[in-house]
């Protein structure tokens, strides 16, 4: 976050006479309503933050960045720091320093105070990042653009143009052969883009009217893009600071992990537990670290991550208690895990995967119909029933429907994959003798009972209640 620029740089703008800024605005006649094809962007209008596209943010204060009215809105109630700001990341592409680029978005700003705000767009080196070019909106119509990093050549890193609206849009132009960055703005976008030219700077020690620094970038180096919201000591309620309209073009996709393995959509019970399944991507990508992030909405700040040994493995078989830690995530009712995959190298922002979904289904228990066969005098009868991934189980006679006397038995199904998803057991003489004296041993004899359930994850069912009834031999 580029603190020191646009707290240290209001000074300047504060200092920059409104008579240059009014010949600066003369002097930039150069106008472009080129259209370029759309390689990618957001309209907002979904009032809800595309995680493939966007996040994490960068936050300092109490402001938030929020998707609402069909476009991204800037907040604070303001803060005791001298400032408050937002940087969101655009994650799908990377902007090379080998090639050309532009990026624009609409913005909007109606704030009024003795200080300053403004909304606009980022730019930073991937691997050194205090390089940095920023263009934006302030308050009063002023249109901004600054650059920071490397080594200062020559110029004051800064230009200006005024306007009287309050709404407009900027664009960020890379001359990949120059090496000079262009900064436009337009003040009635509503009207296709009329693009008005206000300034460049030069990042590889030559060029720019406005500034020259030598970046140290090489062909290989590549840019990261950011929206921003900032403002200081100033409350910026909705509907006053926001954009719109974000769109890139040029650019590169990142190489991001594709799930192969398990299907998108998948669902898993609990039986799973005991067979955890096998997770598997591509490509492979020389990663120092990665790691697959499970969360649910209520989580998703805090979610459950898994290591992969291997950065560079594309497939990993869930040990069974991180599993179990997995399932159990939205709660005893199951429901859905949202995940991906994140992949880091040092000094670069994190490499992330789309998200993927899978359902957790939830107990099932409780429509299990059990079997007691035989039950006469005699014979010793066997309980039968479908476990449904449960693991322990409790059985209750009892002479009555009220369960107020009873016989109580346990058992333990260690894995519940085995006999194919089915208990079974007989009971040893003793025991069904024990149940028979609850009706002192009386043909024919109404006997009720019920199985209580617990599975992995400790999620408790029963049945409902039944009945038998006791006869003499066969």
């Amino acid at each position: 976050m580029r603190l020191y620029s646009r707290a240290s740089s209001e000074r300047v703008r504060k200092a920059v006479p409104l008579m240059w800024l009014l010949i600066g605005l003369t002097l930039a006649v150069f106008s472009s309503s080129q259209v370029l094809a759309q390689v990618a962007g957001d309209n907002f209008n979904d009032n809800s933050m595309d995680t493939d596209k966007w996040g994490p943010d960068e936050e300092d204060g109490n402001a938030v960045l929020t998707e609402i009215n069909e476009r991204l809105e800037y907040t604070t109630e303001g803060s005791s720091a001298d400032h408050d700001s937002v940087d969101r990341m655009w994650k799908p592409t990377r902007f090379p320093y080998s090639a050309n680029w532009e990026i624009q978005i609409d913005v909007t700003n109606t704030t009024s105070s003795s200080t300053f705000s403004s909304f606009g767009i980022d730019i930073r080196s991937v691997r050194l990042p205090d390089n940095d070019i920023e263009v934006e909106l302030g308050q009063d119509g002023l249109f901004w653009a600054e650059f920071s990093g490397g080594k200062q050549i020559s110029g004051e890193g800064y230009a200006a143009a005024f306007d009287d609206d309050t709404y407009g849009a900027v664009r960020i132009e890379f001359d990949s052969g120059d090496k000079i960055f262009n900064v436009y703005y337009d003040s009635d976008p509503t009207n296709d883009y009329q693009w008005t030219w206000f300034g460049s700077f030069g990042v590889a020690g030559t060029g720019g009217t406005h500034g020259t620094r030598n970046w140290g970038l090489t062909d290989t180096d590549q840019f990261i893009a950011y929206v921003f919201g900032y403002s200081e000591k100033m409350s910026v309620t909705s509907g006053q600071l926001y954009g719109d309209k974000f769109l890139v073009t040029g650019g590169v996709e990142l190489p991001r992990p594709e799930i192969t393995n398990p299907d998108e959509l998948a669902s898993f019970n609990t039986c799973s537990y005991f067979d955890p399944p096998l997770f598997e991507w591509s490509p492979s990508i020389d990663f120092q670290k990665l790691e697959l992030q499970f969360y649910t909405d209520a989580n998703r700040a805090k979610p459950t991550k898994v290591k992969v040994k291997d950065p560079t493995a594309t497939q990993l078989l869930m040990p069974s208690n991180t599993w179990k830690k997995i399932l159990a995530l939205p709660g005893l009712s199951g429901g859905v895990v949202n995940w991906k995959i994140v992949g880091t190298i040092k000094g670069q922002p994190a490499v992330e995967s789309r998200e993927y979904t899978m359902t957790i289904d939830p107990p099932e228990f409780e429509n299990v119909v059990p079997q007691i066969n035989p039950t006469n005098q005699t014979q010793l009868p066997t309980l039968t029933w479908e476990n449904k991934c449960a693991t322990k189980f409790k059985v209750y006679f009892s002479p009555e429907p009220t369960f107020s006397r009873k016989k109580t038995l346990s058992f333990t199904d260690k894995d519940p994959l085995d006999n194919g998803e089915t208990f079974s057991t007989t009971l040893v003489g003793g025991t069904w003798n024990a149940i028979r004296k609850l009706v002192n041993d009386e043909v024919p004899s109404t006997i009720w009972w019920y199985v209580e359930s617990w599975d992995a994850l400790k999620r408790y069912q029963r049945t409902g209640d039944m009945q038998f009834t006791l006869v003499g031999g066969p």
